[in-house]
């Protein structure tokens, strides 16, 4: 925000983030858990590593014939039809 730079180009992030995800014997950096599993969706199997920001501890969701097998809750703070109000906040 502000310059000319590439901030994001969804759903990867141009700059490290929380979000990495692995696959296919590479990584890339997501812009969030929605994003991380959108680039999954493009790339296949693999996996996206993040933390709780509430506690901090490690969460991993693993993707395996398309299908996120992971037992876990992904909440949204803004509701999805409010998302493009402001991406970058999102």
């Amino acid at each position: 925000p502000g310059t000319d730079a590439v901030w994001m180009v969804h759903p990867f992030s141009a700059i490290a983030t929380d979000f990495v995800v692995h696959a296919a014997g590479q990584q890339w950096y997501a812009n969030c858990v929605w994003d991380g599993l959108s680039i999954l969706g493009i790339v296949g199997d693999g996996k996206l590593e993040t933390h709780s920001p509430q506690t901090g501890a490690p969460i991993r969701f693993d993707v395996l014939d398309g299908r996120v097998t992971t037992d876990a809750i992904v909440h949204f703070l803004v509701p999805a039809r409010r998302f493009w109000d402001d991406i970058g906040f999102t």
